[in-house]
């Protein structure tokens, strides 16, 4: 890219593919294959991710064009053929010349499966507005979202469990964010919705939805993220209402696991919740509830025998978890949902904790029923959930999926994989705690870990220092933010002390090339950078440092590329 002219030039590039390209080494080889978990990463000539924004637009339905031209578009074949396209805009400054490559990640990222998120076009299947979709790996989608309700009037909805085997799987999804009936029993829809994606991965997305009801009574806000793992997808939402003006409901549900439209294979025999202990002298039964489910055949009105605006026992976090699936298809998950942590003020009154509502299969979080039926100007709910599906036993699902990955997550769940619920309650119980005693450094996040630089002038600290308690399940995201440059010190990048080793080991997951398994990404509103990785956490305690080698004895390893990385062997044409 070059720029010979005296002042700064705006470069857009837009990237596309719509003709065959397959590798027969790869899980899932039929054309454009990638299409359904491709995440583009740019690179400097060093090989460094730049972090530079792009926007990923693609579609694979190949509906008949006769659809296409039904609604309304001339478009052509591009109706019916698979295609993706990258958009990305570059600011060149005055007088200069760089070099830049554009690699674009599909299925596995530094031999861990890559998380991804982008627009999908529906032209041709519906002429409703914005789709969204997200995958862990490019084995089929693993979450999407009808971003406006405009197809299904719900926010969420297909989501399936990952096998890792090659092969979609089957779709249990449904979900919603704020469903909000005013005091005359009417929905009340949103508007003036944005939605925007700023990272697609491959190793943490991030996207947020604003909104506000059509009444201009509750403001939204939700943060989303997947991230790049090999046991079992987690969807990280991070949700914020305010209330702007006192108004009164009938119902109110500030989450919706399956949704009052949107559900799917939603045949499960218990319901199981749960809470954490007070103390570590506790037992943790005695915050563990068990339900039969039964049919329901009214998706609008509560049944008398199930918990209604109930508040949770013990502490956060909470869990909630819909198993077994009692539907013979293959290719099937059970559901989870974890209350990470939860801040509230409802009916101008502190809620120290969420209540939750059970009906039709479906699981909501739900105001306290003391709150009663008013929320007044300056409520507000700030929440962080988890989403889980999780690959169940007794169909071999779960069995097929640590065969496929080798997961150390999956194994150390074996022993207890046989009750989904408890599968849960350990994501639960996965529960990180980080601090850091460094100066010009705050702690953003626990989970997904996210510790940041807090001024300007601290960039010029060229490290950071944090400790984290707890152990993870998975690969857990870590985020280190406020940097001055998307460049990784040489010899340099995230250091790892655990178990009380004396020394640090600098984290390397490289696969084709010594760069491969990091993200970078750049944040405008405050012309800094933020690079994240993905770190299995085994110890109880953990001591993390992202700079050059730290000033205590260290270990570098040596860099050996592996060229073609191990996938399962049998692979669908």
């Amino acid at each position: 890219v070059a720029n010979a002219a005296g002042a700064e030039a705006v470069l857009r590039l837009s990237i596309s593919r719509n003709f065959p390209t397959r590798f027969s080494s790869l899980p899932q080889s039929r054309v454009s294959a990638e299409i359904t978990g491709l995440a583009p990463v740019l690179r400097d000539s060093s090989g460094h991710p730049t972090g530079v924004a792009m926007q990923v637009s693609k579609k694979w339905d190949e509906t008949a064009l006769k659809q296409v031209y039904e609604a309304g578009y001339e478009l052509g074949n591009a109706g019916g053929n698979n295609w993706w396209t990258i958009n990305m805009n570059l600011r060149v400054p005055a007088n200069s010349e760089t070099t830049l490559f554009l690699a674009v990640v599909y299925n596995r990222y530094g031999g861990v499966s890559s998380f991804s998120h982008a627009q999908l076009s529906l032209i041709g299947y519906t002429d409703t507005w914005v789709w969204q979709e997200a995958s862990l790996g490019s084995l089929g989608e693993n979450i999407c979202f009808d971003v406006v309700g405009s197809h299904t009037r719900s926010q969420i909805t297909d989501v399936r469990v990952s096998l890792f085997d090659g092969y979609w799987s089957e779709n249990v999804g449904g979900g919603d964010f704020l469903v909000y009936f005013d005091g005359y029993g009417a929905y009340v829809y949103s508007k003036m919705l944005d939605p925007i994606i700023m990272a697609s991965g491959p190793c943490l997305s991030n996207a947020s939805y604003t909104q506000i009801t059509a009444d201009g009574a509750i403001e939204m806000t939700t943060h989303f993220s997947g991230s790049r793992t090999d046991d079992f997808t987690r969807n990280f939402f991070h949700i914020r209402y305010d209330v702007r003006k006192n108004t009164t409901f009938s119902r109110l549900a500030f989450f919706q696991h399956g949704s009052d439209f949107y559900t799917k294979f939603d045949e499960f025999g218990q319901f199981q919740y749960g809470g954490s202990p007070s103390s570590d002298d506790d037992d943790p039964t005695a915050y563990e509830t068990t339900t039969t489910l039964t049919s329901c055949n009214n998706q609008y009105s509560y049944p008398g025998e199930y918990p209604y605006r109930q508040e949770v026992a013990g502490e956060a976090p909470w869990w909630f978890s819909m198993a077994p699936q009692k539907l013979a298809n293959a290719g099937l998950g059970d559901r989870g949902l974890v209350v990470r942590s939860w801040d509230a003020v409802l009916g101008g009154q502190r809620a120290p904790k969420p209540a939750f509502s059970l009906f039709c299969e479906r699981v909501e979080i739900s105001p306290p029923l003391q709150v009663g039926s008013k929320l007044v100007e300056g409520d507000h709910v700030e929440m962080r959930l988890e989403l889980v599906i999780l690959p169940r036993w007794g169909n071999g699902e779960f069995a097929q999926a640590l065969s496929n990955t080798g997961s150390a997550s999956l194994t150390k769940l074996a022993p207890i994989a046989s009750n989904s619920s408890a599968m849960v309650q350990a994501q639960a119980r996965a529960h990180l705690r980080v601090s850091t005693a460094q100066q010009g450094v705050r702690v953003e996040s626990h989970y997904p870990i996210r510790v940041c630089l807090v001024s300007p002038s601290s960039n010029s600290l060229n490290f950071v220092r944090f400790h984290v308690s707890g152990q993870g399940l998975g690969f857990v995201p870590v985020v280190v933010c406020g940097l001055g440059s998307h460049e990784v010190p040489a010899g340099g990048g995230l250091w790892v002390r655990g178990g009380g080793a004396a020394e640090y080991e600098l984290v390397d997951q490289a696969v084709y090339d010594e760069t491969d398994f990091w993200q970078t990404n750049f944040v405008a509103a405050t012309g800094t950078y933020e690079i994240v990785y993905n770190i299995e956490i085994f110890d109880n305690e953990t001591d993390f440092f992202w700079g050059s080698e730290p000033a205590i004895p260290s270990r570098a390893p040596v860099f050996q590329p592996t060229r073609q990385p191990a996938y399962p062997s049998a692979a669908p044409s």
